[in-house]
């Protein structure tokens, strides 16, 4: 028989239950109580009886172990070691206050208010071309409008480095404009100005402005910005030329057709080169010779062109000795170009070319 687990003490505390009850006439039994304690962390004990002689009824004990002593209480508290995590970091805010106040030193004043409207561009940077930009071309001069005050025109032409070229702009007839021209290089330098104060001329009657002669500095595309002084406005007209091989200065070409032996012509215009055409064989001997009236305010200028274009002679008398002459051998049959300008310039007047071949 098992008997209940207790807490293990020193001393166990068994309470015998009644005396067992036999029959009447029955022999008596012997009752044998045996205890086994079996050592464990919680004892168990084992009760067996036995009996001399047979019985008629059995009766097992039972007993009640009651603890000697309550077991220790649990700690009712305790300290938790575990730290709490926020849900989320604050993040600080805060306004930033200067400690200071910069004040300027001085206030730039500009020492005068330009005329025109346009801003030049600093050097070194490429003045750029518009799409379908207004280009000059060599002696082809074009009109042009400013049609409110202070507006701006823009046109471009090419130019080579070291070489020479007149720029004129002046009003149509009939114009109010007082024209006023900036030249940009290619690189958006500005080189040149011409106004009413500077570089002013008389053309066809009219006051414009002209830029003779002037060798430029860079191989491109240069830029002329034109517009009105003082707030004006008109029609003008602006051409430009380079200075041809004989010295002849000009900007523009009246196309006279074939040239005489022996003719009299006169330039009207300043600024005029007359273009003239004559036909040779290849290996013809040519001899041309032209000079200026005795009234006359040119001083005559000859450039001999061969049908591909290629300057093939050119002569220009001076004050002493104002007869020009060109002579040489003609290198391919066609038809040839001779231009006569004046080598100063401006100047108008009656010419005699007199010329032959053999």
């Amino acid at each position: 028989m098992v008997l209940p687990s207790v807490m293990p003490t020193e001393t166990e505390n068994l309470t015998p239950q009644p005396p067992l009850q036999v029959e009447r006439g029955s022999p008596t039994p012997t009752l044998t109580l045996t205890l086994t304690a079996t050592p464990s962390s919680t004892p168990t004990f084992t009760a067996s009886a036995t009996q001399s002689s047979t019985a008629s009824a059995t009766r097992t004990p039972t007993f009640t172990a009651a603890p000697s002593s309550t077991p220790p209480p649990i700690p009712a508290t305790f300290t938790a070691s575990a730290t709490p995590t926020p849900s989320q970091t604050p993040t600080p805010s805060f306004t930033l206050t200067p400690s200071a106040t910069w004040t300027p030193l001085f206030t730039s004043t500009p020492s005068n208010t330009p005329t025109l409207t346009w801003t030049p561009r600093p050097t070194g940077v490429e003045t750029p071309i518009p799409a379908g930009a207004a280009r000059l071309a060599d002696h082809a001069p074009v009109g042009g409008r400013i049609e409110r005050p202070n507006g701006v025109a823009r046109y471009f032409f090419d130019g080579v480095a070291a070489a020479r070229y007149t720029i004129a702009v002046y009003p149509a007839p009939g114009s109010p404009l007082i024209p006023r021209v900036e030249v940009y290089d290619p690189d958006g330098g500005w080189i040149l100005l011409a106004d009413v104060e500077y570089a002013a001329a008389t053309l066809n009657g009219v006051r414009g402005v002209i830029l003779g002669n002037v060798q430029l500095p860079l191989d491109g595309t240069y830029a002329l910005f034109i517009g009105g002084s003082g707030g004006s406005t008109g029609d003008f007209v602006v051409g430009f030329g380079r200075t041809a091989t004989s010295g002849g200065i000009s900007f523009q070409t009246n196309v006279r057709g074939d040239l005489p032996n022996d003719m009299r012509a006169a330039i009207q215009s300043g600024g005029t080169r007359d273009a003239w055409t004559l036909t040779l064989s290849a290996n013809d001997v040519y001899d041309i010779r032209a000079s200026a009236d005795a009234d006359s305010s040119i001083l005559p200028a000859l450039d001999l062109i061969a049908p591909d274009g290629t300057v093939i002679a050119s002569a220009a008398g001076v004050p002493n000795a104002p007869l020009a002459q060109l002579q040489g051998r003609a290198p391919q049959s066609g038809v040839y170009t001779l231009h006569v300008a004046d080598a100063r310039g401006l100047g108008v007047g009656a010419y005699r070319v007199v010329w032959g071949r053999s």
